[in-house]
């Protein structure tokens, strides 16, 4: 299982040794792949509602803490705190399709043994047909949590 858009391997690159023309190289590559993430997003626009469009285009949740993965029969609730801690994220999603997650990964990032999951990394989110959305979530240790749902919703309340 991997992300279409923030590559692990990419990410790996970033903390090692670099010429300069190897990281000039791995920062267009990075960036030509957030292009082609940007115009994926955008076909969802009439696809999701307009609050929700906002959140995946708008909020970042990088480097959040994630404090709930939640697997019910038919939903998925993902609970975190944005870095600075001064807001909580309570993500839903129903009429679940799938839920793949590959903790450990074969492919870690900045995990060892023992460590927990990590904060939130990076996340895509992609039409995957005429009825289901697909949305993976990159964690620090290099974990995917990759979720098929026709339903989301979020609240964001200040802590």
């Amino acid at each position: 299982m991997d992300m279409k858009y923030y590559k692990k391997e990419l990410l790996r690159r970033f903390n090692v040794e670099l010429s300069p023309n190897e990281r000039n190289a791995l920062n267009n590559k990075w960036k030509l792949n957030l292009d082609k993430y940007s115009k994926c997003l955008k076909k969802l626009k009439n696809v999701l509602s307009k609050n929700n469009y906002l959140f995946f285009e708008k909020v970042s949740l990088h480097d959040s803490n994630v404090d709930l993965i939640k697997l019910t029969t038919d939903t998925v609730v993902i609970e975190l705190r944005n870095i600075d801690c001064d807001y909580k994220y309570t993500l839903k999603y129903s009429k679940i399709k799938s839920v793949k997650y590959d903790f450990p990964t074969e492919q870690p990032l900045f995990w060892k043994i023992g460590d927990g999951i990590g904060d939130w990394g990076y996340d895509e989110i992609e039409l995957l047909d005429e009825d289901f959305l697909c949305h993976r979530i990159l964690l620090q240790s290099g974990a995917i949590l990759e979720i098929s749902f026709k339903l989301f919703g979020y609240k964001k309340t200040k802590i």
